[in-house]
């Protein structure tokens, strides 16, 4: 079973979903400053109001959250797009295009949180990666 398309793609999916979930209990926790250094830098994030022009205003804390909340939405949206895709009818290299596609993206999203992001959503995304490369060249026909 270790070696099919099929069990590499569901985990591939299951981890995105996985990730997803986790990821979102990020936009409740509250940054908790531990000295006076990072008391003085959460409050110029959630304070510091910037001109980002065409009349939006926003602290670092806001950009921050919408960067955060958008990997959790495009994990899940992921998630349930290849959970759908599992389920369909379409032939193996439509499947296997698909693949590439997550393959791609899902490379892309590790390499930039290698260089600018936290070590955990690091590991999941090289986790997925690796599922969806696995499936993809493992694959020869329509994962099922």
């Amino acid at each position: 079973m270790l070696s099919t398309s099929s069990f590499w793609y569901k985990t591939g999916a299951w981890l995105q979903l996985i990730t997803g979930l986790i990821h979102g209990t990020s936009l409740f926790a509250k940054s908790q400053p531990t000295n006076e250094t990072e008391k003085q830098m959460v409050e110029l994030m959630r304070t510091y109001i910037m001109d980002m022009g065409a009349g939006f205003h926003r602290s670092f804390e806001q950009i921050f959250t919408s960067i955060s909340a958008f990997m959790t939405l495009s994990l899940l949206f992921s998630a349930a797009v290849n959970f759908t895709l599992i389920r369909s009818e379409l032939s193996g290299k439509a499947l296997k295009n698909i693949l590439l596609i997550n393959l791609i993206y899902c490379l892309a999203a590790s390499i930039v949180f290698y260089f600018w992001a936290f070590l955990p959503p690091f590991m999941c995304l090289l986790l997925i990666t690796l599922a969806f490369g696995s499936a993809y060249f493992l694959g020869r026909n329509k994962p099922t």
